[in-house]
């Protein structure tokens, strides 16, 4: 790995990790998206895949508390305030809950990054899933990324 890749690696990581959230196990490997490997990650789930598409699952206190609609909103506008470019949204529906789904990008460098992020509120807590990488490598991933986002509103 050369040091361009080691440090978009690093990046990634960086901005995937966020802020301290509590700790909320999700029971099984079904979090995690098909052709991705789980590891242990301080107060996150986190699964990587061979090419270095990073994946996480947080959760965060719903302060102040509100809705999805609330959230949904706030997020995108923090989000796209601080330069991250637009790319898509849309609702995310599991069997048990209904969430939001954000795609941005980032150029890091020559290249261009994509960061999808599904939200889901349930009662007193923000669960954030996130995923990161490499824009033409993240597309040959998306699809199982957005599958196992939504089956964790399904484990929530």
């Amino acid at each position: 790995m050369n040091t361009t890749s080691l440090g978009l690696l690093l990046l990634c990581t960086l901005l995937l990790s966020g802020c301290p959230s509590s700790t909320k196990h999700l029971e099984g490997n079904t979090w995690v998206p098909q052709g991705f490997a789980a590891y242990k990650a301080a107060k996150k789930q986190a699964a990587i895949s061979p090419e270095g598409i990073v994946y996480n699952i947080r959760h965060e206190k719903n302060e102040p508390f509100a809705g999805l609609l609330f959230w949904k909103k706030a997020m995108k506008k923090r989000l796209l305030d601080t330069g991250y470019i637009f790319v898509a949204e849309s609702d995310i529906q599991s069997k048990k809950q209904k969430g939001y789904l954000l795609e941005l990008a980032a150029p890091v460098g020559k290249q261009d990054f994509t960061w999808l992020i599904a939200l889901y509120v349930v009662n007193n807590k923000l669960h954030i899933v996130e995923a990161s990488g490499e824009e033409k490598i993240f597309k040959q991933h998306r699809q199982a990324i957005v599958d196992a986002a939504q089956k964790v509103g399904d484990i929530l």
